[in-house]
């Protein structure tokens, strides 16, 4: 829904004038996201629907909203079917200049991963014990508390690792992830790492 309704505001900024990049990258990644949707008549329909919902509430420029879903909607689904690249679709609407526009690379920042403390063995073996009691325990209840109390009994800093991972772990282990696959997927083991202590 929050994508029909950014869609929407694309359409609205036709009506405004001179395009802007910001309005441009709003346009490229509607485009993008509703043209992959709209080849399935079903969606089709749903976005029109979800379109004229919009204009309903859009209080008193209700009337100018559906002239422009109206008026542009049909049109860029069909621009969308007859797969028009995005740029072009935002360009035919005027949303975006005849220039390419450039979008800002995104630079990502690495976070920090809390488990870098742990290796893969004694993730291994601390989850490996877990999984263990787990298996004994006969309730989800006692397989919860279970987890905490392995948790709480470690050093710190591995505690509060432990604890903050220990739903997903609780879960991974009553999904039959083993541990070596639930340390792999807590991003302290490498896909297809040696364990060397394995008998």
């Amino acid at each position: 829904m929050l994508r029909v309704l950014a869609f929407v505001c694309v359409i609205f900024a036709v009506t405004t004038g001179a395009p802007s990049d910001y309005l441009c990258g709003v346009c490229l990644d509607a485009t993008q996201d509703i043209r992959t949707a709209v080849r399935d008549q079903q969606v089709h329909a749903r976005i029109l629907g979800q379109l004229e919902g919009v204009c309903a509430k859009a209080g008193p420029g209700k009337e100018e909203c559906n002239d422009v879903i109206t008026g542009l909607t049909q049109e860029v689904l069909q621009y969308l079917l007859a797969d028009m690249k995005p740029v072009d679709l935002c360009r035919a609407m005027t949303v975006c200049s005849a220039q390419p526009v450039e979008r800002p690379q995104v630079v990502r920042k690495q976070v920090a991963n809390p488990m870098e403390n742990l290796t893969c063995e004694l993730c291994e073996v601390i989850v490996e014990e877990i999984d263990r009691l787990v298996t004994n325990s006969s309730t989800p209840a006692e397989a919860n508390r279970t987890v905490y109390t392995v948790c709480e009994a470690l050093p710190e800093p591995l505690r509060d690792t432990c604890v903050t991972f220990a739903p997903l772990l609780l879960d991974m282990l009553l999904d039959g992830v083993s541990p070596i696959g639930a340390c792999t997927n807590l991003g302290v083991c490498l896909l297809g790492q040696y364990t060397p202590n394995k008998k």
